[in-house]
Formats: C-alpha cells, sequence, structure tokens
C-alpha cells in the first residue's frame, strides 16, 4: 500500500495509480485510494492520534504504514500522561526512540502535559524524537516593571513584572511574579491578586 511519502514531487513520476493509456473503469478506484493516502496522512498530521503507553515511555499507531524511521517524518500527537522526566516515542512496530526537546536535550519533568497536542518530527542526525516547540527557543513571557505593563493588553496576556510581589513579600521587596491580565487587570499567577510592586 503507498503512502504520501511514496508519492514523488514530480507529477509525472506518479504512475503507479494512474498509468498511461489507463482504462476508464479503473480511473475511480485509482482516484480512490489517492484520496486514502492523504486521509491518512491528515490523520497523522491532526492531532487525533492519542500515545498510550506509560508516563515517559510513549507508543502510537498510526493510520498509514511506516516502514522505517525517515527524514521528514512527522506527527501531530496528543499525550495521554504527563512526562516525569526523560522520555521516549515509538511508533507502530518500530524501535523505541529517545524523545527530546527542541535542541537535542531530554525533557524536563513536565515539559508535556497531559492531552497536550505536540508536534513530534525524527531527526535523522541525532536518531531521535523531536518535540517541536517544547524547549530551547520556546516562547518567554514579556518583562515589565509593575508601573509599565500595558495598560489594555489582550485577554489572557501574560507577562513576567519584575519587581512584582509574590505571595508574602512586602511592599517594594518584590522579586518578581508571572502576571496574567483578566480584561480589566494584571494579576499574580501565584495569588489571583492584583499586582503590586
Amino acid at each position: 500500500m503507498a503512502e504520501i511519502s511514496d508519492l514523488a514531487p514530480n507529477a509525472a513520476l506518479n504512475t503507479a495509480r494512474f498509468p498511461e493509456g489507463q482504462l476508464v473503469p479503473s480511473l475511480n478506484n485509482a482516484a480512490r485510494e489517492l484520496e486514502a493516502i492523504l486521509a491518512r496522512w491528515f490523520l497523522d498530521t491532526n492531532g487525533s492520534v492519542v500515545t498510550s503507553g506509560s508516563a515517559n515511555a510513549y507508543a502510537i499507531l498510526t493510520n498509514r504504514a511506516v516502514p522505517s524511521y525517515e527524514a521528514g517524518l512527522i506527527f501531530v500527537v496528543r499525550f495521554h500522561q504527563t512526562n516525569t522526566g526523560a522520555s521516549t516515542f515509538k511508533v507502530n512496530n518500530l524501535a523505541v526512540k529517545p524523545l527530546k526537546r527542541h535542541g537535542g536535550k531530554d525533557l524536563a519533568p513536565g515539559d508535556i502535559a497531559t492531552g497536550q497536542i505536540v508536534i513530534v518530527a525524527y531527526n535523522t542526525a541525532g536518531d531521535y524524537f523531536e518535540c517541536i516547540g517544547i524547549g530551547d527557543g520556546a516562547p518567554v513571557a514579556p518583562v515589565y516593571a509593575v508601573a509599565d505593563l500595558p495598560s489594555s493588553p489582550a485577554l489572557g496576556q501574560l507577562a513576567f513584572a519584575h519587581d512584582g510581589r509574590k505571595a508574602g513579600e512586602s511592599e517594594g521587596n518584590g522579586t518578581g511574579v508571572l502576571c496574567f491580565y483578566d480584561g480589566t487587570a494584571w494579576r499574580a499567577c501565584d495569588t489571583g491578586a492584583t499586582v503590586a510592586a
């Protein structure tokens, strides 16, 4: 059975389903098979594949045939359990491979949360699966002084107030706090109170 990785970028080379001189009655079956190839690929990259296995030893069963690990192999996967440290990833009946952060470092506890959808790509150079967007190069909240926090940001906007007070810190002695905008005020993530310096 052919899969999307078997299709050629040069249209003239895709003759397996549509050979020259093809009989008209065979066209509908060939077109349906091409649609099935696309559907199997789509299901493996739309977040509907859910991992199984134990925390830190994840496995998936794909919709398309994956005979080996190769460059360009990408899945969009929903994880069934939060990781608690370095992890592995297995596709179908193939060998278990390390599952790494973007950049090749081991996953840290909590890098992947239960229910999180992650883009997972096979890294041929390192012989591991890489979680795109997790780890090095991941987004960082913008940093402000409490007095300089934006006055009307988007609802749910995150920021780090470098002089904001955590629970138990006194006025003027804030060591910094992550905060969010709830539509009316900036709130400290640790207490929910209006952030203050």
